[in-house]
């Protein structure tokens, strides 16, 4: 009867143990996200020409960027739990998308902008 309870015993003690490196993975992943948000919107406030928004935009989105990374660590999060983390990471990754073509069309105007203004002549002379 002893050995059994040690056995009841040790699979308690191993389902916490899986329990806590599952909510660690989920809430990893979900603070990565957030980290990940905190760093794109960091990183777009200093981006000043186009040139530089697509080296961010690489650095996150590229096959090998962090976002892309975010989904290969799918596979260390339980079964269970794979499609919600993936949504929120789809959601992300959608945003990030969105946030890098509209700073990217800003960026555009403010150039195409410039460039019009120093290639303006005055026609009154």
């Amino acid at each position: 009867m002893e050995n059994l309870t040690s056995k009841s015993e040790c699979a308690i003690l191993t389902y916490q143990r899986l329990l806590q490196t599952y909510e660690k993975g989920v809430a990893s992943m979900e603070e990565k996200i957030k980290q990940y948000r905190a760093k794109i919107e960091e990183a777009l406030n200093g981006a000043a020409s186009i040139t530089a928004l697509r080296e961010i935009r690489a650095k996150f989105l590229s096959k090998v960027g962090l976002i892309p990374s975010l989904m290969k660590e799918l596979s260390a999060l339980p079964k269970e739990e794979r499609p919600t983390v993936g949504k929120s990471i789809n959601a992300f990754k959608e945003w990030a998308c969105a946030v890098f073509d509209e700073k990217e069309e800003v960026l555009a105007k403010k150039e195409l902008a410039e460039k019009y203004e120093s290639e303006a002549v005055d026609i009154t002379m």
